[in-house]
């Protein structure tokens, strides 16, 4: 029976979300930028606001976001993004996840804060504060310290043989 209650309850949630809305934002390099969300607001500087769930798509860089959205604009054009809330990103093999990401259009630099984390091809990398990630050259650079943590799965080839025992003592 309760089975049966919690599956009604998640499908009344699934039929009741809200569908997303989309946007699009014509940016400098001739690309659209695509932004989703379950609210949308567009201001008079041309600026768009996302609450709740919502994506973002420029080029290489894909980002969801449960929380808020700003995407400003400069002279119609596409020029920045901050993102506040669970924030997780891909951009070509990186996977990006933070509190608050910040990502600049003219320079292609992601800053990303609150517990930064960056994984890419099996190495973890985290910073205490923040970490700059320049998407052209791929150049991860964190402030202030660094933690790199390689992947649960990796095993020495070679272990280090046992010590000899000389005459049993030693």
């Amino acid at each position: 029976m309760r089975t049966i209650l919690m599956a009604a309850l998640a499908a009344a949630a699934w039929i009741g979300a809200a569908p997303l809305t989309e946007i699009k934002i014509p940016a400098a390099d001739r690309n659209e930028v695509t932004v989703r969300g379950s609210t949308l607001s567009r201001d008079d500087k041309g600026d768009v606001s996302a609450t709740g769930r919502s994506e973002f798509i420029h080029g290489a860089l894909s980002l969801t976001c449960v929380g808020t959205v700003v995407v400003r604009t400069s002279g119609g054009y596409f020029s920045s993004l901050d993102a506040v809330g669970t924030v997780e990103a891909k951009a070509g093999k990186k996977v990006i996840r933070g509190q608050r990401l910040e990502y600049e259009a003219t320079r292609h630099l992601v800053t990303l804060s609150g517990g930064p984390e960056v994984a890419e091809e099996g190495t973890t990398y985290r910073a205490e504060r923040r970490i700059l990630i320049y998407l052209e050259t791929g150049v991860l650079q964190c402030e202030p310290k660094t933690l790199i943590s390689i992947d649960r799965g990796f095993h020495r080839r070679n272990p280090k043989p046992e010590r000899r025992k000389f005459l049993g003592l030693f």
